[in-house]
């Protein structure tokens, strides 16, 4: 992928070329912070699930993105938004059994990827 504009979780940069990177609010006690991204490439992997209460698909995407100027100046967290200029590849794999499902878990306040029904 290439050009792509993202948000991911990080941790905060000492020094360097900030001029591509913004962070933009602090996350609760854990250190990380969310970064705006521009002009990227990224590799990543997740899944699809269905959310069968709100009728929709749930994507669940792990990237690891760096600075096309910058080779050495990279990330790696899940990604939580993006807009893409272009794709180069994508690969999918459906899973037909056993069904997939992303049930929210709210004492986590996540939603944890389980198989079965």
């Amino acid at each position: 992928m290439a050009g792509i504009h993202a948000h991911v979780p990080g941790r905060p940069r000492r020094g360097g070329h900030r001029q591509h990177l913004r962070e933009t609010s602090q996350s609760s006690g854990t250190g990380l912070v969310k970064v705006h991204l521009a002009n990227i490439e990224a590799l990543g992997c997740g899944t699809i699930a269905w959310d069968a209460e709100a009728n929709q698909i749930l994507p669940h995407i792990h990237v690891a993105v760096g600075l096309k100027q910058h080779s050495a100046d990279g990330y790696t967290s899940h990604l939580l938004a993006a807009n893409v200029q272009f794709l180069t590849e994508l690969l999918i794999v459906e899973v037909s059994a056993p069904a997939m499902r992303r049930p929210a878990n709210r004492p986590l306040q996540r939603a944890l990827l389980t198989f079965g029904e």
